[in-house]
């Protein structure tokens, strides 16, 4: 792989998934976004483990409480805001009589109604409390992959996503993604990601792999029902409700006393 495609691919996942905007040089090829999603997880680890330092901070000088509010703003920061504005988009598009076009209409107006705005509400409430407990867990290794490793997976989930669900529009994020030879650069991405996640948890981050996904799917496939495939907007919801789903897993596991983590790093 050409050295310029490499670093386009990776400054287009940044441009993707944090707020960072890193000035392209020449013409971008149609399927470079699709192709850029390989390096998700590894983005993903990296926000993760920068949510968790900023958190851990803040809760050694103040409380978990407000550790637990700097993490979930920390996340919502450093993407600017999009996979939230994507979770409220779609929970108003979905929760809009109509056929698809309506749906879609709704979506791509950029003013979030009572749906978009109480699903908001909800998902960050249940975010900033999950993790609050998850600070307060003894252990500096599960808190570390708990918060880490929830956000790794949220990104990966991204990746089969874009896979196995068509674009509802013709043109747009969720076109682009699709724009790919899907079996290559899927196996790739889930691979990075199931070695990433293998190394911080141990082989028992498959089975928080496979809840991420699970959660991502159903999100997505509520929305394929509804719009006819995904959008931007879904997969941003996807990556939300992933999010939450495995940070409440590792908040169960983690009062479980016959569990102990076994992470390969360590």
């Amino acid at each position: 792989m050409p050295t310029r495609d490499l670093l386009l691919q990776i400054r287009t996942a940044i441009g993707f998934l944090t707020v960072l905007r890193i000035p392209s040089v020449g013409v971008q090829p149609d399927d470079v976004f699709a192709k850029s999603t390989v390096w998700f997880p590894v983005i993903g680890l990296i926000i993760g483990a920068m949510a968790y330092a900023t958190g851990s901070l803040t809760t050694a000088i103040f409380s978990h409480n407000i550790g637990a509010i700097t993490v979930v703003t920390v996340l919502a920061a450093v993407s600017g805001g999009l996979h939230l504005d994507g979770l409220a988009d779609t929970a108003d598009g979905m929760a809009t009589p109509g056929d698809k076009a309506d749906k879609l209409g709704v979506m791509s107006a950029g003013n979030t109604g009572p749906a978009g705005s109480a699903t908001l509400i909800m998902i960050l409430l249940l975010q900033w409390a999950v993790i609050a407990e998850i600070l307060q867990i003894e252990s500096n290794i599960m808190r570390f992959m708990a918060i880490t490793g929830s956000v790794l997976i949220s990104r990966w989930t991204a990746i089969p996503m874009s896979a196995f669900f068509r674009p509802a529009r013709l043109s747009g994020l969720g076109k682009s993604m699709q724009l790919k030879p899907k079996a290559p650069i899927t196996t790739i991405g889930l691979s990075i990601g199931l070695v990433l996640i293998s190394i911080l948890v141990g082989w028992s981050g498959i089975v928080f792999l496979v809840v991420g996904l699970l959660s991502s799917t159903f999100v997505c496939q509520l929305a394929a029902r509804q719009i006819d495939g995904i959008t931007g907007d879904v997969l941003g919801a996807s990556i939300e409700i992933s999010l939450t789903a495995t940070l409440l897993l590792f908040l169960f596991v983690s009062m479980q006393t016959d569990f102990t983590p076994s992470p390969f790093w360590v």
